[in-house]
């Protein structure tokens, strides 16, 4: 039953969940909902390939009881520069 359920609500989250887009491509990551408790973000029903990375955006007006946040994703990590700088 428990997975049923799951199932179930993977279902409707990959229907009806808004997109995430990435803040600094424009690239769609995925779906899912994301829920604000105070200065909790939880995000349920993400399915994407790649990892989620939160970032504050920018405002045109500072404000620092409400701030917005977008997602990115994290850099690949460039190994051979990596290897010469040890």
């Amino acid at each position: 039953m428990k997975k049923w359920i799951s199932h179930l609500g993977w279902a409707i989250s990959s229907r009806i969940a808004p997109e995430i887009v990435d803040v600094k491509t424009g690239e769609v990551l995925g779906r899912a909902f994301v829920l604000a408790f105070g200065t909790r973000a939880i995000v349920l029903g993400y399915r994407g390939r790649k990892p989620l990375v939160p970032v504050f955006l920018p405002e045109k007006k500072l404000r620092y009881w409400k701030l917005r946040i977008g997602f990115t994703t994290a850099e690949e990590p460039d190994y051979p520069n990596i290897r010469e700088s040890l």
